[in-house]
């Protein structure tokens, strides 16, 4: 008997315990800020959480982060989740954060790169770059192009993306984004997409097409030789000033040729600069001389006669002059 009544008074004494215990949660819980406080006043939510239990602070401000991020200024629920101890608590409160933020347009990209990077949560990277970075590259490419210099993966994927939006804008930014790849062949692909294979472009960006070329330690001379030739219908004497550039004799004189001297009203328009071009030639000139002077004798005789003057083998000289002056 004796037995059974101390087994009874042994369960009520759990008993009595156990609610003791569950009323003491109950009431150190109610440290904890309530959803008023939150939504009136953050500041104060966050001194609940200061004077908590220290084994459940970090609770608190996952339940305060948590339940504030929707109304407070981002900065402010990151500094919340960064008063997190436990560094699994901290991931999942930034991973929190992250999820909201991520459908939001508006979010500054760093910062949610800074989030995802925090949280490491399972391709949120991919998610900005393939996902939220294309919902804002046309109307923010700058901002872009400023989150591209500071992400420590897929810069080269980040630049090239970033560089086409740009050079609606800024071709200059573009043309930068574009040299911050690290590959050569990358580069070359950047540059043709955003310049090189737009003749719009290269009319309009001249030199800043020379300039992009002459950063090329491979297929220098062929990219001068594409933008003579684009420049070639709207812009021959710029085009001349290119073909200058190759360093490949026999290439520049062939591209002499093709912009200029086969072209007989550009070498009437200016019989001056054309005589020039075939004082270039490191090869006989003298045939250059001659075709000028054919092409100038039907407009005038005197520049006619210059040109053949120029020759300096006698014989052919006196031929041109028989012919042309």
């Amino acid at each position: 008997m004796r037995t059974k009544s101390a087994i009874i008074s042994i369960l009520v004494l759990a008993i009595i315990i156990s609610v003791a215990i569950f009323f003491f949660n109950i009431n150190n819980r109610s440290t904890f800020p309530s959803a008023k406080v939150i939504h009136t006043d953050i500041e104060n939510a966050v001194q609940q959480c200061e004077k908590a239990k220290i084994s459940e602070q970090d609770e608190c401000y996952l339940v305060l982060a948590s339940k504030s991020f929707s109304f407070v200024s981002l900065n402010k629920s990151m500094s919340i989740c960064e008063k997190i101890g436990d560094i699994n608590t901290k991931k999942f409160c930034y991973s929190q954060i992250y999820n909201y933020e991520k459908t939001n347009a508006s979010t500054d990209m760093m910062i949610l790169w800074d989030m995802c990077k925090k949280s490491e949560t399972e391709d949120c990277k991919n998610y900005i770059l393939f996902t939220f970075m294309p919902q804002i590259i046309k109307e923010k490419p700058e901002d872009v192009f400023e989150f591209c210099k500071l992400i420590d993966s897929d810069k080269e994927f980040c630049f090239q993306q970033v560089s086409q939006f740009l050079a609606y804008k800024d071709m200059n930014k573009a043309i930068e984004a574009c040299s911050l790849i690290d590959f050569e062949n990358d580069r070359l692909i950047c540059y043709n997409q955003i310049l090189l294979n737009i003749p719009e472009r290269v009319n309009k960006y001249p030199d800043e097409s020379i300039s992009v070329c002459k950063t090329f330690s491979l297929n220098v001379d062929s990219c001068f030789e594409n933008i003579a030739y684009t420049l070639r219908d709207n812009q021959p004497v710029k085009a001349v000033s290119v073909c200058k550039l190759i360093r490949d004799s026999f290439r520049e004189e062939g591209c002499y040729n093709t912009i200029w001297l086969n072209v007989p009203s550009y070498v009437q328009s200016n019989p001056e600069l054309s005589i020039e071009i075939c004082g270039r030639y490191k090869s006989s000139n003298a045939g250059c001389y001659q075709s000028i002077a054919k092409s100038l004798s039907e407009t005038s005789k005197s520049w006619a006669r210059r040109a053949c003057e120029e020759i300096e083998d006698e014989g052919g000289r006196n031929w041109c002059l028989e012919m042309y002056s």
